[in-house]
C-alpha cells in the first residue's frame, strides 16, 4: 500500500473514533471513492435512500449515493484522489464486482447525410467553396481575399492537375456534392455553396457577394 492510500485509511478509521460513526455503510468500489452498501455485498445498492442516516463530516456525496474524501471540506474531492474524472464511472448493478467505463458519443441523430460528409472535410455549414485550375490563365484569387476579409468562410477546392484542361474533381465533390459540380468544358473558377449546394460559375464581385451572403443564411439540406 502506497503512503497516499495508507493516509486515507488512517484518515478514515479516525473519523469512526472521533465522530462514533461507522464506514459499514459504505463501500469503496475506487480508490478512495466510495457509495451506499448497506447490505455489504461490495456492491453500490440500486435504490439509494434520499437521506443518508451516515454522514460521515469529511466525506462528499459529488453524485447521490456516491462519496469521495474531501478533507478541506470544499465540496469536491480532494487533490489527492485519482486524476481521472471521478463522475465518468458508473456501477452496473447486473453484474457483481464490475465498473463500466462511460464514453460519451457524440449525438448524430439530427444531422442530415450531407452536413456529416462536410464535418468529414472539416467544412462548416453556410462555407463557399471555390473550384480553381492551377491552368487557368485566368486565374485570380482576389475575390476570395476580399470574402474572407468581409467576414465569409471560403474552401479552397483545386480542379484536375496542372495539365491543361483537366478536369477530374476532388473527393470532397466526388463524396458531398455529386451531380452538383462541374465535370468538364468549362472554365473555372466554380464556386458552390456548402450549405444547399447552390452553384454559380465566374461571376463579377457583386453577385458573388449576395452568393455568399444567401449561402450565409442558407439550410443545410
Amino acid at each position: 500500500m502506497d503512503k497516499q492510500s495508507l493516509f486515507v485509511v488512517l484518515f478514515l478509521s479516525s473519523l469512526v473514533v472521533l465522530s462514533g460513526c461507522t464506514f459499514s455503510n459504505y463501500y469503496e468500489f475506487g480508490e478512495g471513492v466510495f457509495c451506499l452498501d448497506k447490505d455489504k455485498d461490495e456492491l453500490c445498492d440500486k435504490d439509494e435512500p434520499e437521506e443518508l442516516e451516515i454522514d460521515p463530516k469529511n466525506l462528499f456525496e459529488f453524485e447521490e449515493g456516491k462519496f469521495c474524501v474531501d478533507v478541506n471540506d470544499n465540496k469536491k474531492c480532494d487533490d489527492e484522489e485519482p486524476k481521472e474524472s471521478i463522475t465518468s464511472k458508473a456501477v452496473d448493478n447486473s453484474t457483481k464486482d464490475e465498473i463500466v467505463e462511460v464514453e460519451e458519443i457524440p449525438d448524430n441523430s439530427e444531422k442530415t447525410d450531407h452536413e456529416l460528409c462536410l464535418e468529414k472535410y472539416d467544412i462548416t455549414p453556410g462555407t463557399l467553396i471555390y473550384r480553381y485550375s492551377s491552368w487557368n490563365p485566368f486565374k485570380d484569387d482576389s475575390f476570395v481575399n476580399d470574402l474572407k476579409e468581409a467576414g465569409y468562410d471560403v474552401y479552397k477546392d483545386k480542379i484536375g492537375t496542372d495539365v491543361m484542361e483537366t478536369y477530374d474533381a476532388s473527393n470532397l465533390m466526388k463524396e458531398c456534392f455529386a451531380g452538383k459540380y462541374s465535370v468538364k468544358d468549362f472554365l473555372p473558377p466554380e464556386y458552390i455553396c456548402s450549405s444547399n449546394k447552390d452553384v454559380i460559375k465566374d461571376p463579377n464581385y457583386s453577385d458573388l457577394r449576395v452568393f455568399a451572403e444567401d449561402c450565409k443564411d442558407a439550410n443545410v439540406i
